[in-house]
C-alpha cells in the first residue's frame, strides 16, 4: 500500500517542466531560430545577387541584339590564328 501512495505522489509532482528543462529547451530553440535566420539571410542575399546577374545578362543580351540588328554589316572580318585573344589579328579587304 505504501508503494501505491508513493507512485501517486510522483505523478502529482511531475505535472510540469522544471526550470532547468525550460531553460535548456529555450536555449536550443534560440540556437535553432538563429540558424534559420542566418540561412534565410544567406538565401536572400544569393537570390538578390542572382537577380542582379540575370538583369545584367538580359540587358547585355538586349543590347547585343539591338547592335546586331541595327548596325550595318562590317566590311572586314576577324580571323583568330590561336585560341587566345592576345593573338587575334584582323584581315582587311584589299583596296583594289
Amino acid at each position: 500500500m505504501r508503494i501505491a501512495s508513493s507512485r501517486r505522489f510522483i505523478k502529482k509532482s511531475r505535472k510540469g517542466l522544471s526550470l532547468a528543462e525550460v531553460m535548456i529547451s529555450l536555449a536550443i530553440s534560440a540556437m535553432l531560430l538563429t540558424a534559420v535566420a542566418a540561412a534565410f539571410t544567406a538565401s536572400s542575399e544569393a537570390i538578390e545577387q542572382n537577380d542582379q546577374f540575370f538583369r545584367a545578362s538580359q540587358a547585355a543580351r538586349v543590347s547585343m541584339n539591338q547592335i546586331l540588328t541595327e548596325a550595318p554589316a562590317p566590311t572586314w572580318r576577324w580571323s583568330a590564328t590561336m585560341a587566345t585573344p592576345a593573338t587575334m589579328s584582323t584581315t582587311l579587304p584589299s583596296r583594289s
